[in-house]
């Protein structure tokens, strides 16, 4: 089987874009629990990636700083080189903000998508072809139509085919997902 097919699932490298409330937490679980799998969150924010390097972490939740604490450096990492990180990652999960509108058509209610369709052209730009592209915003549904990787206009036709869109609509808006995630894993 050729390496890096669909069907070769041993993505070893997993990346994270955006280190708040869902991206954080759900990366820590994920690398506490996949300990051969490299796990890096990147973010715009330097100082939210310093302080996640740090030992006050940016956000709380009950046993978050323990998870960290037993996976950082050794298969956690935290980074702002998002297009490096891309080019390198097997597997990418976006996990950007989308907060209400405050301006424009559906303000007050829409999400505002502007740093999902950022974070898409990004991954067009960097990501491998066969690289999987994983939705974990707070998306709507049916609203994340647009950061769709495998048939964007500016994709090189022969790549189009073989990115590969998951959305997974997370609907939680505050801390303690992390509890719900071992659970129900």
């Amino acid at each position: 089987m050729r390496k890096g097919s669909v069907k070769d699932a041993r993505a070893k490298n997993i990346l994270c874009i955006g280190a708040g409330y869902v991206g954080g937490p759900s990366m820590a679980v994920l690398a506490d629990r996949c300990r051969s799998k490299k796990v890096t969150v990147v973010d715009v924010n330097a100082a939210k990636i310093r302080a996640w390097k740090g030992s006050k972490l940016p956000i709380f939740e009950p046993g978050l700083d323990k998870i960290v604490k037993r996976t950082r450096g050794k298969n956690l990492f935290f980074s702002t080189d998002i297009p490096g990180e891309i080019e390198r990652a097997d597997m990418i999960f976006v996990c950007v903000n989308t907060p209400t509108k405050v301006f424009g058509y559906g303000e007050g209610y829409a999400s505002d998508m502007q740093y999902v369709e950022k974070t898409a052209r990004m991954i067009l730009r960097h990501a491998r072809p066969e690289t999987i592209v994983v939705e974990k915003s707070t998306v709507p549904v049916r609203t994340a139509g647009p950061s769709n990787a495998s048939s964007a206009p500016g994709r090189p036709r022969e790549n189009r085919s073989k990115s590969c869109r998951i959305p997974n609509s997370w609907r939680r808006a505050r801390p303690s997902g992390i509890w719900r995630n071992r659970i129900e894993s």
